[in-house]
């Protein structure tokens, strides 16, 4: 992949994650598992156990960074994950 590419694939990722007011980092994250747009929209709207797992590994590099630092929405991503527990 040229680099023009991938630069352009990181704005239109920042603007999707604006968009809904995330994190660049769990936007990501969300691209990185997703298999199409369409596909990460769903992740973003009801991730399963497995991706809401695999983003935080992603985005916290394995626990090194707090996931309450990310911002999901009007939620953080440590606010998203005890949600998924409670389920």
């Amino acid at each position: 992949m040229k680099t023009n590419e991938i630069d352009h694939m990181r704005q239109e990722i920042s603007q999707w994650a604006d968009c809904r007011n995330c994190s660049n980092e769990v936007a990501e994250a969300i691209f990185f598992i997703a298999s199409s747009e369409k596909d990460a929209e769903r992740i973003w709207q009801d991730p399963t156990k497995l991706e809401a797992d695999a983003i935080w590994e992603y985005v916290t590099r394995n626990g090194l960074h707090d996931a309450a630092d990310f911002s999901w929405g009007i939620d953080n991503l440590a606010t998203v994950l005890q949600q998924m527990e409670m389920v």
